[in-house]
């Protein structure tokens, strides 16, 4: 009779904990609403020049270097209208929206 109750107890607890380590965890909890520390913006703009070496550069992201942590968003901000491809890693994202100035 007592090990059912020991049972049903443990599993609340463990509940209770995972509960705990969900809302505490690196996990956005609060994202939309208010959380904009998590949120780094990119903007890409035109810059139509080249390089010494005769290479084109094309468009230039500000700013060009940001520290992004697991769990942090990234948003484009696409200035350069006419070239609207995001390339993340080896994977090219086509036609991306764009959000005009």
């Amino acid at each position: 009779m007592g090990l059912p109750i020991l049972g049903v107890i443990c599993i609340i607890l463990f509940i209770l904990y995972l509960i705990k380590v969900l809302k505490n965890g690196p996990y956005i909890t609060n994202f939309g609403k208010g959380d904009s520390s998590r949120v780094h913006i990119i903007k890409i703009n035109k810059a139509n020049l080249v390089t010494k070496f005769g290479n084109a550069i094309l468009s230039q992201f500000n700013p060009s270097n940001i520290n992004i942590k697991m769990g942090d968003t990234v948003k484009f901000i696409n200035e350069d209208v006419l070239r609207h491809t995001v390339e993340i890693g080896n994977e090219n994202i086509p036609n991306s929206n764009i959000l005009q100035p």
